[in-house]
């Protein structure tokens, strides 16, 4: 009887492939933590945010009125109503960066483009308060314009610059927040003395978009991203 060698039965074994997971990004945790953070912004356009009236109330007026703009202060009122409805596509952004999967072109680009829509009324509204100044003179109480757009203008920038580092997901985030925001010093700084819960959501809300904004750019800092 020859001696034969008798194959290992363990390299007789098929081979399996097995999809191998796409590692996290870096700073996960704390992406989750400011998800968790920033649920609250769901409420913000359905409940009263002064005098008893929610944005929602707001565009259901506008609705009934048949018409958009009627007057100048409704015209004010939708700009000031609408920022707020972005937190809703906000954190669907939000859990969607969860995903270690890669995000689709078609995706990013439907996000920078809701992002952008919800920044108009703020830019829409800014536009009307200077047309007031230049023809009734400046106003004390309408500080809460040059800043608000200007707030809007740096995270724009800062929007760009992410974009430009190939760190786009971060890029629609501030995006995001750069309508919301300055939208949010408009309306604390128009009906400040607010004891409604909109009012103090929002005050919240702001200061967790900035607390995540700092950490986004420390990350784009850390990978050398980010010339700061």
């Amino acid at each position: 009887m020859n001696d034969q060698t008798l194959p290992s039965p363990i390299a007789t074994l098929p081979v399996l492939g097995y999809r191998q997971a796409e590692p996290r990004e870096p700073g996960w945790r704390g992406s989750l933590l400011f998800l968790l953070l920033i649920l609250p912004a769901l409420v913000t356009p359905f409940i009263a945010f002064a005098f008893g009236v929610s944005p929602l109330d707001v565009w259901e007026e506008t609705v009934k009125e048949n018409r958009l703009f009627p007057n100048e202060s409704a015209w004010m009122l939708f700009c000031f109503a609408t920022p707020f409805f972005a937190s809703v596509p906000l954190v669907f952004w939000k859990v969607t960066l969860m995903t270690p999967s890669r995000k689709s072109r078609g995706l990013c680009i439907a996000m920078w483009s809701v992002a952008g829509l919800c920044s108009l009324p703020v830019v829409g509204a800014a536009i009307r308060a200077l047309l007031n100044m230049v023809n009734e003179g400046l106003d004390a109480e309408l500080w809460p314009f040059p800043v608000g757009m200007g707030l809007l203008a740096l995270y724009w920038v800062l929007a760009g610059v992410l974009s430009s580092r190939k760190q786009s997901e971060q890029a629609i985030t501030m995006a995001f927040y750069a309508g919301y925001l300055g939208n949010a010093v408009y309306c604390l700084g128009g009906f400040h003395g607010s004891t409604e819960w909109g009012y103090f959501i929002t005050v919240y809300i702001a200061v967790v978009m900035m607390a995540d904004t700092v950490r986004m750019l420390f990350i784009a800092r850390r990978r050398k991203g980010l010339v700061m």
